[in-house]
């Protein structure tokens, strides 16, 4: 049986990943078939028993379990419903986990089997066809609270996968419910009958939304709902590895749940296993791709699932963490932008278009995130306060909301100030930028405004100048990790978006008016690109500015215009740089009259190469100054910074026009 099991490829995997194993697993394993997509269920409190499950997915896989079942004939009932099910419910089945609780002791039966179906349409008639399918009927009362759960999750939740705990007593089942929105949680909870405490779950769930992108409510059903839920908590992701996992892991450790071993566990676990990388492939493998006769190549790619949190009343449950490995044959299809509007909307459609992907792009919790691809993670803080103060701005009643429960995130997050991400030492740039966001909500003067706003102030060199970094913040945060030591300068852009933070005072004015160029810009550090750092700064001096800075703000918005007057000018560009053009936009608008007609083109321009989603092309080019004096480019590669500055520059430009011109 072992060459035709999960067994050997388990073996192998832990092997190479430093896991221990355990007999105990290995005779789990070997209750499976050779399927090589695998997952395990710890306790992140300590050593204790591991669970161990099985993706089945698609005919092929179906097929192979099917013919294992067959062969093998596994013991008890719950395995014989599954055979028989098999077949009935193809239709409405995306995938099947095969789930095997560890025995308590040793045990010559087979282990016991749960089984949880994801299903493409989770309705109603689709439960009761699984339902049948495993011959599973249930009393009345049982079946109205299963419908009442159902009924619950409508119109923005789903049931994500629904479980059959068919090895366990009473064989109950469990609901996982996935895409509640936050401020709807309470009423699904309510809705459904949970018995539970839900005031208290809402609050610990909020909790966990500052460092989780998502999470799935896991309820079981016995004879009713019973009064435990599990907090399913996802960050990133499938298929990446997000450093961000370890905000969330960090919490639990802190809160006893975690321990500080089982957390670098889980955290070393992420890896791609390679036949050329890895020494003796499974010959499950081996087999596999010969009789399959694949072309390119195949990989395990080992990753983090989730973490649960369990809320149990009387108890301190301990989180449990699932991860495993995934048997990939292809990478991914790049994602492509989306096309082009087909026809050119006005600039109030335009902006509602914007306003609408924007909302969209969040995750479960509220955050943005943007800028993927670094070691350290993508960043969250930093462009979630940026997109939310702009969305607030646009004054749409719904981006209004996002951009308060953008601030309700951050708060929670604060640390003197706002960074990169959780992970990263916070900054003055995030900051800057979290705290323009409360100014815009009235929420300037709350004690988490008002700490980062004496955090900002200490960036603030001689000059009136803003760094980025302080040099004893990033020390203490990164464990000394050494970074270009320009970083700890003042720059430019982030100088000209602390000049519009209340109470910042006159300083950064002056060293605005200090640093300007001869060419009237000013140079942003961070970017790839100068009209950033201008059109922040002019905006800075029109709005506050003294005797002689009307002059700045001509000759910047004559920089702008040469700019775009210059060899290969906006015609050129325009529709792969809408984040430069809205810049632009913004700087001409502080005296239209200069501008000649670039204003109207600008718009025009802007207007055509909205994307058929609501969004632009991503555009907002970093240029980062590593340590070794490289540049490191970055583009906004899930457009969402780009679009949040384009719908600020339109709703300045429809603004204008109201006004009159």
């Amino acid at each position: 049986m072992t060459v035709q099991s999960l067994a050997p490829i388990l073996r192998f995997v832990l092997a190479e990943r430093g896991w221990p194993g355990s007999d105990r697993l290995e005779w789990m394993a070997e209750h499976l078939p050779a399927v090589a997509t695998a997952g395990l269920e710890v306790s992140l409190a300590g050593d204790g028993a591991i669970d161990l499950q099985q993706r089945i997915q698609g005919q092929e896989e179906i097929a192979r379990l099917t013919r294992w079942i067959d062969r093998t004939q596994p013991q008890g009932k719950a395995w014989q419903r599954l055979a028989a099910a098999l077949p009935m419910i193809a239709d409405d089945v995306l995938e099947y986990w095969l789930e095997l609780d560890a025995p308590a002791e040793e045990a010559s039966a087979a282990p016991p089997l749960s089984v949880f179906v994801k299903l493409g349409d989770p309705s109603s008639a689709a439960v009761a066809r699984v339902l049948e399918g495993f011959d599973i009927r249930l009393p009345p009362a049982r079946l109205e609270a299963l419908q009442r759960c159902l009924a619950a999750c409508e119109p923005d939740a789903r049931l994500s996968h629904l479980g059959f705990m068919l090895g366990r007593g009473g064989a109950p089942l469990r609901l996982i419910v996935e895409g509640v929105p936050p401020d709807g949680i309470h009423a699904l909870l309510t809705r459904s009958g949970w018995p539970g405490p839900i005031n208290s779950t809402v609050a610990r769930i909020d909790r966990l939304f500052a460092h989780a992108d998502r999470i799935r409510l896991a309820l079981t059903l016995a004879d009713g709902l019973t009064p435990d839920i599990g907090l399913e908590c996802f960050v990133g992701e499938p298929a990446a590895n997000d450093p961000r996992w370890r905000s969330l892991f960090d919490t639990l450790v802190e809160e006893d749940l975690c321990t500080p071993v089982r957390r670098d566990q889980m955290l070393a676990w992420p890896a791609r296993l390679t036949p050329l990388s890895s020494r003796h492939w499974p010959e499950a493998l081996i087999t596999d791709a010969l009789l399959r006769a694949e072309a390119g190549s195949r990989w395990l790619d080992c990753r983090i699932s989730h973490v649960k949190v369990t809320i149990a009343p009387g108890q301190q449950a301990p989180a449990k963490g699932y991860f495993g490995f995934i048997d990939v044959h292809s990478p991914a299809a790049l994602e492509r932008e989306p096309p082009l509007r087909t026809a050119t909307a006005e600039a109030h459609a335009a902006l509602e278009a914007a306003t609408a992907f924007l909302i969209a792009a969040r995750n479960q919790a509220g955050w943005w995130l943007d800028y993927d691809g670094f070691s350290e993670g993508p960043a969250d803080e930093w462009v979630t306060a940026y997109i939310a103060h702009m969305l607030y701005c646009g004054g749409d009643p719904d981006g209004r909301a996002a951009a308060l429960r953008a601030w309700h995130l951050l708060k929670a997050r604060v640390r003197h100030g706002w960074g990169w991400n959780f992970l990263q030492p916070a900054d003055a740039d995030s900051t800057i930028w979290g705290l323009r966001l409360a100014s815009a909500l009235d929420r300037g003067d709350t004690p988490e405004a008002s700490e980062a706003t004496e955090f900002l102030r200490r960036h603030m060199q001689e000059g009136g100048g803003f760094a980025t970094y302080r040099r004893d913040v990033y020390a203490g945060w990164s464990d000394g990790k050494a970074v270009n030591p320009a970083w700890y300068d003042a720059h430019g852009c982030v100088t000209a978006a602390a000049a519009h933070v209340p109470g910042v005072g006159p300083e950064a004015l002056a060293h605005l008016r200090a640093i300007q160029g001869m060419d009237g810009g000013w140079q942003g550090y961070w970017w790839e690109s100068d009209r950033y750092a201008t059109a922040l700064a002019a905006e800075a001096l029109a709005a506050q500015g003294g005797a002689g800075d009307e002059d700045r703000v001509r000759r910047a918005v004559a920089a702008t215009t040469a700019w775009l007057e210059a060899p290969g000018g906006a015609a050129d560009w325009l529709h792969e740089r809408p984040f430069e053009a809205a810049c632009a936009l913004r700087a001409l608008l502080l005296r239209p009259l200069d501008g000649g007609g670039h204003i109207e083109r600008l718009v025009d321009g802007l207007l055509a190469t909205q994307r058929v989603d609501g969004s632009w092309c991503a555009s907002a080019a970093l240029a980062i100054p590593n340590r070794q004096g490289d540049i490191v480019q970055a583009i906004d590669n899930r457009r969402c910074f780009t679009t949040a500055t384009v719908l600020d520059a339109l709703g300045c430009f429809e603004r204008w026009k109201r006004a009159g011109r």
